[in-house]
């Protein structure tokens, strides 16, 4: 199974699911979900996992920050550092 690297309006169109389920299922209000899936805006913890949850883990917190932060314009995430077997 991959984890994460989706974003959640791909997710939310790929599995037929609207706004205002998120909402419903998160216990915000879709106006927020559309703020939060646009990049706008980022998740609390709480929120965060809510999602991660209802993707089975195809959107995680770092799918999150890395939209907000493309929105935003700042620097990207750093790529997570792997250890190279000698």
């Amino acid at each position: 199974m991959q984890i994460g690297g989706m974003k959640l309006a791909d997710w939310l169109t790929q599995n037929g699911k609207s706004l205002e389920w998120l909402a419903e299922q998160v216990g915000r209000d879709a106006s927020v979900m559309s703020k939060l899936s646009s990049g706008t805006i980022r998740p609390s913890n709480e929120v965060a996992a809510r999602i991660e949850i209802l993707t089975d883990r195809k959107v995680t917190a770092i799918d999150h920050e890395a939209a907000y932060r493309a929105r935003a314009g700042l620097d990207p995430l750093p790529e997570p550092q792997r250890e190279v077997a000698a």
